[in-house]
């Protein structure tokens, strides 16, 4: 007997994100593995020792099964970190043509120059990590408040991620600081010289999420953290007090810290835009796919219920 096409078909449209989720996956454990580097999961595995404080917090299990899409995300953003420098592939550096157009190279010099200091750079430093566990934080706060806007964050997310990888595969490129134009003060933080305090330690632990060095174009930094604020002011309005500051604060210490050229920021702040507004239309038009669902559905019940039982709606109605 032959399974019938159209349910293996409907099944695998419902699933299609989890599918393409585990497809990309799978392709970069190839990837890897053809070219004999390991994966790192530091990140990831930080995501899934958080997981049992989600669990205690909001007993439910259900928050497991939907936050799926967004751990496996989380355990390939080790390759959306490393990819382009990891592989044993030739790096061909693009120092970002349209950088010098939209600000000049003495742009980024007199930004170095005039905030320069040891503790900024190490708040900076720390700044500059924090895009990760932003992503954790807005997670778990739309899991639990908006079921909606957390659909439509999480697919954000991956349609940055993989227009991301592609540039980073495609066309690797180089920050400010590796073409020569200016210091890499990730380098010369506290953590790097083993200054002890709360800054210093602040410092360290920025330090440990630092992005590849041939994967400034577009910026990841720029993306999620504009993504982070734009959800967090569509859940609430009030939240924009201290979204909109934490944004700007990410977004100056790409450029303090020699990471990132403007034309990075603009690239990944439009993918951001492009991802979101992909998303709501795609929420939007699976949300008007249950609707009509739903009213067939009850018509059909209707049709095939008994003619007296049927009369007597109507006429309540």
């Amino acid at each position: 007997m032959l399974l019938e096409p159209r349910p293996i078909l409907a099944k695998l449209r419902q699933n299609i994100f989890l599918l393409s989720l585990g497809g990309y996956v799978a392709i970069l454990a190839g990837w890897y593995a053809s070219n004999g580097v390991l994966f790192q999961f530091s990140l990831g595995l930080w995501a899934l020792a958080l997981l049992p404080l989600t669990l205690i917090l909001g007993r439910s299990t259900q928050f497991v099964k939907e936050l799926t899409p967004f751990l496996v995300l989380l355990l390939s953003y080790e390759a959306l970190q490393g990819v382009a420098g990891s592989l044993a592939l030739t790096p061909v550096i693009h120092p970002t043509t349209s950088s010098s157009m939209m600000a000049p190279n003495d742009f980024y010099q007199n930004v170095q120059s005039a905030f320069l200091s040891p503790k900024l750079t190490d708040i900076m430093t720390f700044v500059y990590g924090l895009h990760f566990p932003l992503i954790m934080l807005a997670s778990v706060t739309l899991w639990y408040s908006n079921k909606t806007l957390y659909k439509g964050y999480v697919y954000s997310l991956v349609g940055c991620s993989y227009v991301s990888l592609m540039f980073y595969i495609i066309a690797p490129s180089a920050p400010p600081w590796y073409n020569g134009i200016v210091t890499n003060l990730l380098a010369n933080t506290s953590a790097q010289t083993g200054s002890p305090g709360i800054v210093g330690e602040m410092a360290r632990i920025g330090s440990l999420i630092e992005s590849d060095k041939l994967a400034a174009f577009p910026s990841l930094h720029a993306a999620y953290v504009v993504l982070f604020g734009y959800f967090m002011i569509k859940l609430k309005k009030i939240f924009a007090l201290f979204s909109i500051p934490i944004t700007a604060g990410v977004l100056f210490s790409t450029i303090y810290l020699g990471q990132h050229y403007l034309a990075d920021l603009v690239s990944g702040i439009s993918i951001a835009a492009v991802s979101a507004l992909g998303a709501t239309r795609l929420i939007r038009k699976q949300r008007t796919s249950a609707d009509n669902g739903s009213i067939v559905s009850g018509q059909l019940r209707l049709r095939n219920s008994d003619p007296c039982t049927a009369l007597s709606r109507i006429c309540s109605c």
